[in-house]
């Protein structure tokens, strides 16, 4: 082999996807929590969604959401860029066209895995920008069909846009119209709902279509169900599960799958926990009262119970659980009535680790007493 092919540069863009897959998931997640630095109203329905790329001098990909009534494909994202809120650096793609000016040896390999030598000869800046362009089109549209922009506030035509700075490709070159990329659509991933099927049928349905993906995939959609019902947001399992009889069956098929799942959920299991340790777990206050409990209680409690039903014990579940106590605690302060995710946080680290004790808590109040004792490493192992 010769020195030239040794010190060849490779862009795999299937490792890219990966990258791209996470933070889009994290740009979705983050939507409800910051005012949005996007063209139109922060408060309207999303019309657009553009995915941004820029191959020459820096190698980013942006998302950015448009919320104008009369969006368009107008290159309005551009004026929407921040290096720390909505951009993610890919500085191997602005070497790859360096390395195609240059006339120095790289490869390119797409999606499907096929791989390409890129020079002048062999293909245009162009081409390169339209492999890139098409992986994250279909990386969208993977996250689309999966149902995981729900949680969006789209309006019933929002639709997607994949641009290069420069003009290099753009989605809209595709397709008939800029406007084919619908984003507000059924998620194939969920059955078809026929209604002489049981909720038995639509459930055995439904978990084994999601069991076709990749573990990352099957954890990133029940966590994503799972965030939307403790909001008290519709979700697939409304769909599929439609007994009322029992309301939080739909949590508990997606807690047992990640169950199922095993050590590799703990943490996205925890992590959700942690976010809705930052809620009340009634509505109202007053103990002497029939309080109603908020839609996140069974789904962060039930978390914690599969947290310690699967057993992983690791330095992160474990300061994971303290920081939910923490978290939880400093929610539920100057409240007559605790939540109840305190005390069951504790109980999953007295049951995984050693030197916690059995909490000691108020069955009146729910109150933890003790809960100094379990938001640090215990003295005899510290």
């Amino acid at each position: 082999m010769g020195t030239a092919e040794r010190t060849s540069m490779k862009v795999d863009l299937r490792k890219d996807q990966e990258r791209v897959r996470r933070y889009i998931l994290q740009r979705i997640n983050e939507y409800p929590q910051f005012v949005n630095d996007g063209p139109g109203d922060d408060d309207a329905p999303i019309q657009l969604i553009t995915l941004g790329y820029y191959l020459e001098q820096t190698g980013y990909v942006a998302v950015v959401f448009d919320t104008r009534p009369d969006a368009d494909t107008d290159g309005k994202w551009t004026m929407h860029l921040d290096e720390k809120a909505t951009m993610l650096k890919f500085a191997h793609w602005r070497s790859l066209i360096a390395a195609w000016y240059r006339g120095r040896p790289a490869e390119l390999v797409r999606l499907n895995g096929k791989s390409v030598r890129v020079t002048q000869k062999s293909i245009s800046i162009d081409g390169i920008a339209a492999a890139v362009g098409e992986m994250l089109r279909d990386t969208m549209i993977q996250l689309r069909d999966e149902g995981l922009l729900r949680s969006l506030p789209l309006s019933e035509e929002a639709f997607l846009s994949v641009e290069e700075f420069d003009g290099h490709w753009s989605s809209a070159k595709s397709y008939k119209s800029r406007r084919n990329i619908k984003l507000n659509v059924d998620a194939p991933n969920v059955p078809e709902i026929v209604d002489e099927e049981s909720d038995e049928d639509r459930k055995a349905a439904l978990i084994k279509r999601i069991r076709k993906l990749s573990v990352a995939k099957q954890i990133a959609f029940w966590i994503s169900e799972l965030k939307l019902r403790a909001a008290g947001k519709r979700s697939h399992l409304d769909d599929v599960l439609r007994n009322s009889d029992f309301p939080l069956w739909g949590n508990d098929c997606a807690l047992e799958e990640l169950k199922r799942i095993g050590k590799r959920a703990s943490g996205p299991l925890l992590q959700l926990v942690q976010e809705l340790a930052t809620q009340t777990e009634w509505v109202g206050d007053r103990p002497e009262r029939g309080l109603k409990e908020t839609a996140m209680q069974s789904i962060g409690v039930g978390a914690i119970w599969r947290v310690r039903d699967i057993g992983f014990k690791t330095d992160r579940i474990e300061a994971m659980l303290q920081q939910i106590i923490r978290t939880a605690c400093t929610t539920n302060a100057k409240r007559k009535l605790w939540g109840i995710i305190p005390k069951h946080a504790a109980d999953c680290l007295h049951l995984l680790f050693k030197g916690y004790p059995k909490p000691d808590w108020d069955g009146k109040t729910n109150r933890l007493l003790d809960a100094e004792r379990f938001q640090s490493l215990p003295a005899r192992r510290a």
